[in-house]
Formats: C-alpha cells, structure tokens, sequence
C-alpha cells in the first residue's frame, strides 16, 4: 500500500496526485537486496492539516501596521511644522510667492498675529531692496546659528533696519520645540502739506488725523512695511479720494497721493497793488490764494478750471485776463498766466487822481468854516439851512457825508458818540448812521464868549440850558423865516457849536 508523504492519506495504485491534499504521488519501488529478499516499507506520517489564518487576525494586524505608519507620518508632519528650518523655508516661500495670506500666520507683531494687509506690507518691505534675496541669505544663516549654537534669540535685518526677531517659545504639544518669528513696529509721523482732515482705516479702525499745514502729524503705530493706505482728506469741506504712502524701506517716508491739484497763478501788470486789494476767483468763485507758494485750491483733477484777479482802485473794479487750466496732480504743471490791463488802470488812475484832487478841494472848503466872516453871517444866519448845507443833507448816510467831507473825524463831546466834527463841519447821527441835524463848529483856538457873539451876531431873542446844563442862545432876528439860531455855549462859556432848528409857534420868544 501507498501513503502520501504530506498528510498520510492512503494511495491507490496508479494515482498521480493525492486526493485530500492535492500533493504529486513519487514512484515508489520495493527495493530488493541480493543479500535476502527484504521488503522495506514507509510508515506512514499523519499530519494534522494547516488552517487558513481568520480574516478578522488579518484585518487587526493591517489596522495595527496601518496605524503605526500613520502615527510616524503625523509624528514627521509635526516635527516639520514646528521645525524652524520649515517655519523659515515657508516664511520665504511666502514672501518670495507674495503671499500674504500665508505669511500673516507665520509672523507676529508683539505677541498679535498681523493682518493680511499688514503681511502684504511686510513683503513689499522685504522686496524693496535686491527683491529680498539678502534678507532670504540672512534668515537661513541665522535659523543655522541658532541651531548649531543653541541660542534662545537671534535678529534679522533688512534695509539696515530689524525685520524679523526669532526666539524659542517654549514647546508644542510637549514635544516639539516652539519658535516665534516677530515683525517690529515702528511710530510713523509726517509733515502735512496743508491744513486738512485725513481719515483712513487701520486693522479695521476708522483713523481721524487733524493736520495743520507744515506741522508734524503722528499717523499711528504701524508694523514694519511699506503700505499703500486707501485714504479721504477733507479740505475747506471738500472731500478728496487718495491713498496714504508710507515707505518704512525709505526712512519712514510718508507721501500723499489724492486726486487733487493746486493751480499756481502769475498775475502780471498788478500795477504796485497790494496784495490784500486783489481778488482770485475759479469758476466765478472768489477763493484764496496762498500768498507764500502763489497757490490756489485745491480743485479735482482733470477738471478744467478758470481763473482770473480782479481789484478795486478808488471804487472801480477792474478783471484780469481769464485762462482756463486742467488740473493735474502736479501744480507746477498748472499754471495760470493772468495780467490787467496796464493802461486801463494807468489811464484810469490819472483821471481819477484829478478828480480827487478837485474832490478834495471841495472837503476842504466844505471844512473849513470861518464862522466870524460876513460870508458866513449871509450864507448860514441868514438863509434857512434845516436839511442841508454845503451839500450835506439830513438822512443821508455816514458813508455819504464822509465822501463829501472826508472820513477823518473827531469827536465834538467825548460823551456823545453821534456827534462827530470834520473841521468846523459837525453833524448829529442816528443810531442807525443816518445825518439827523448838521451842526457848525468853531476851530479850537476861536473862544468865542457872549460879548463876540454879540458882536458878530447880534444880542439873542432868548436863552436857557439844555440838559446837561449848558447855556443855550437863540437867534431869531428875521420872524417868519422858518428857521431859528441856535447856539449852545461849553463850560468854559464859548461857543461849542450852533445849529438851526425849525421856526416855531410856541418858541418863548413869541410868547
């Protein structure tokens, strides 16, 4: 009998391959001796059968491996993400790609994350000089000096400043050693071009700075960067849309760029005016000029804009030429060349001086009043003046009166406001500057007493005093004339001044 040598089963003759476990039947043989015939036999060996491996075993055991392999992976993902040559390879990484969404949770500025617009500050920072390749050079070389020497800090710089601080900050999740990368902060100020209003936002905060022109303004407290600030400034109540420089890579350079401009104004043949007499106007608008820089605005660019001076010489208003202007940005570029007519107002001012000189010899003789001479005793005692004399009349404004008898007057009594004297022209106001009675003065040096005014005018009708006690004497030598001499005498007993007043029924003297 045949046994398979694998599991023992019994062999048919002729069978190639065991039935039961599949194994290939050898060819046996009885081996025979010469010796004696012996017949050997195998005994058969009986094995127990092997049983397939469970499924749930192997699936324990690829979970197992599985996980092994997946806590290496997390445990090498970790110590590259706290690793400070991978924080400093990505922080390049984002600055050389400009990314400052990446950038912004890398850095800190002051133990506070940065804003995006902060970090795209920093890299235009960064980038200003040589495209940041050194500050690259510098960060690695000092992330290797850090590690090889085991020091807690050390300090890039760039652009002669320091960019970036890094140091240990103890460790994450227990294991890993923790590093900080800190962006500075610097206080920027600047020097504004005029007296203005700016509002902008910093880290979402609305910012009002109140500017005088030439005056140092602070802008705030800004990380390390170069910013490109959207902006409004308010000037005169006029708002204007710009953006706000600031160029820390440039020593902290801060420039305006708003869409505004200034026109810079030559006015020719101004004929030796002052510059207070003259007048600028845009657009038949009066607006100032900047009497330092020749400067007016500002207005909004590409707007065109035209100007002209005018002036007033002894009351007449004279225009200068008009020229129209685009605004630009640039005030050098926009210039307004404007002149007067030099003949006009030379031809004018001739004229005129003439006519003033005549004018001013009328003043005087309306001035000057000598109340002792005949001329004087006819034309002011004896004829009826009530409303008017010299030309001067009763209701007529101050301004009026003055252009008749110049504006150079004085008091007649300190404790009357309304009555005013040009030479021996006097003349009682209103409260609203109107002439309410015309009044005749002597000079100063005339004391005349009661014994002169008997002389030049004959004895009075009548006398009293008036409220404030003065004597008072009443000329009335022509009844029925309609009007009656009134002089009113100071404390000294001359004649302060005399006036006419109505001829009336109930005047004592009638009585």
């Amino acid at each position: 009998m045949k046994f398979c040598k694998n599991c023992g089963a019994e062999l048919k003759e002729g069978q190639k391959v065991c039935t039961k476990c599949g194994t290939p039947v050898e060819d046996l043989t009885a081996t025979s001796t010469t010796a004696a015939e012996t017949t050997t036999y195998t005994t058969p060996v009986h094995k127990e059968p092997k049983q397939p491996m469970p499924k749930r075993t192997k699936i324990i055991l690829l979970a197992s491996l599985l996980g092994l392999l997946l806590l290496f992976g997390v445990y090498k993902l970790l110590e590259s993400q706290y690793s400070v040559v991978g924080q400093a390879n990505k922080i390049t990484q984002a600055i050389n790609e400009e990314n400052a969404d990446k950038l912004k949770g890398l850095v800190e500025s002051e133990n506070k994350a940065i804003s995006k617009d902060e970090a795209a500050a920093f890299i235009k920072y960064i980038k200003a000089t040589d495209n940041g390749n050194q500050f690259t050079y510098d960060l690695k070389s000092q992330v290797d000096t850090l590690n090889r020497f085991n020091q807690f800090s050390t300090e890039i710089y760039a652009n002669n400043e320091k960019a970036l601080t890094l140091s240990k900050d103890g460790k994450a999740l227990g294991l890993f050693k923790k590093y900080q990368f800190d962006v500075p902060k610097k206080n920027i100020s600047y020097y504004a071009n005029d007296d203005s209003t700016l509002q902008f936002k910093h880290n979402d905060k609305d910012q009002i700075i109140k500017n005088v022109s030439s005056e140092e303004a602070e802008l705030g407290h800004f990380v390390l960067g170069d910013y490109e600030i959207p902006a409004t400034k308010k000037i005169n109540d006029k708002s204007f849309k710009g953006n706000l420089n600031i160029k820390m890579s440039n020593d902290n350079e801060v420039t305006e760029d708003f869409n505004l401009g200034y026109i810079t104004v030559n006015l020719t043949n101004a004929y030796g005016l002052s510059t207070d007499s003259i007048n600028y106007f845009a657009d038949g608008k009066e607006v100032n000029l900047n009497n330092d820089t020749n400067k007016i605005g500002p207005f909004d660019t590409d707007k065109e804009v035209k100007v002209h001076a005018e002036t007033d010489i002894d009351g007449k208003n004279f225009k200068s030429s008009t020229q129209a202007v685009k605004v630009t940005k640039d005030a050098d570029a926009n210039l307004a060349d404007i002149e007067f007519d030099e003949d006009e107002m030379q031809n004018y001012v001739s004229d005129n001086r003439e006519k003033e000189a005549l004018k001013e010899e009328e003043r005087s003789d309306r001035r000057n009043i000598d109340v002792t001479s005949e001329q004087f005793f006819m034309d002011y005692m004896k004829g009826p003046h009530l409303d008017e004399f010299k030309s001067v009349k009763v209701g007529m404004t101050k301004d009026e009166a003055e252009d008749l008898l110049g504006s150079d007057s004085s008091y007649i009594d300190t404790s009357k406001d309304n009555l005013r004297r040009c030479g021996n022209f006097g003349i009682e106001y209103t409260d609203d500057d109107k002439v309410k009675n015309i009044l005749i003065v002597p000079d100063d040096y005339m004391d005349i007493d009661y014994d002169e005014l008997n002389e030049h005018y004959g004895k009075p009708m009548y006398n009293d005093t008036d409220e404030d006690g003065h004597k008072r004497y009443y000329m009335d030598g022509n009844m029925n004339n309609g009007f009656v001499i009134v002089i009113l005498m100071d404390d000294n007993g001359y004649i302060d001044y005399m006036y006419q007043k109505p001829e009336e029924s109930s005047d004592p003297w009638r009585q």
